[in-house]
């Protein structure tokens, strides 16, 4: 996982990011990327996980405990759809 992150550029990193398998502590695209929670190689401008700025990020955001290392072994990349409905809209949604 940490060599799909290292292969993106900082800023540019598309997947949201969950510290456990039940995706308690996630991070959304936006916020890893508005927040840089990922640290760039000065040389390479290829992106690391920065523990220090997602824990500072996530005690700002109210979060109960800090991603450890030991989480940090076991990040899971994921995405989802998402979908704006509007109120009374009543449209198709794709299946």
């Amino acid at each position: 996982m940490k060599a799909q992150i290292a292969a993106s550029k900082r800023n540019y990193f598309r997947d949201w990011i969950a510290f456990d398998a039940e995706f308690s502590t996630a991070l959304l695209e936006v916020e890893i990327n508005a927040n840089s929670l990922l640290n760039s190689d000065r040389q390479h401008s290829n992106a690391d996980v920065s523990l220090d700025k997602i824990n500072h990020y996530l005690i700002k955001a109210g979060a109960s405990l800090p991603v450890t290392p030991a989480e940090e072994a076991r990040i899971y990349r994921f995405t989802t759809s998402r979908i704006f409905v509007e109120a009374g809209g009543g449209g198709n949604l794709p299946a």
